[in-house]
């Protein structure tokens, strides 16, 4: 990660994931604001990386509604998570 963009972000990410909600504060700005406000002028999403990014994704189902045997369709709720 030669970006130094990126090292901010993971270390970021890393703080506020370790609050997980404690003491939540109304007047506190959320995850987005804070990243959006540190990388709006170094940032940019079609920058590719010089070598591979693994990402790990979990994906839980949490309701599977509306099969259709005869269409072969279905809706599912689901929810995600990446690593």
């Amino acid at each position: 990660m030669s970006h130094p963009a990126w090292v901010m972000v993971s270390f970021l990410t890393e703080l506020l994931s370790s609050y997980g909600g404690h003491g939540y504060n109304s007047n506190c700005a959320n995850d987005t604001e804070i990243i959006n406000a540190l990388l709006k002028d170094s940032y940019n999403k079609h920058y590719l990386p010089s070598h591979p990014v693994h990402v790990r994704v979990d994906m839980w189902v949490q309701e599977v509604t509306s099969v259709s045997e005869l269409t072969q369709d279905f809706e599912i709720a689901t929810l995600s998570c990446n690593n």
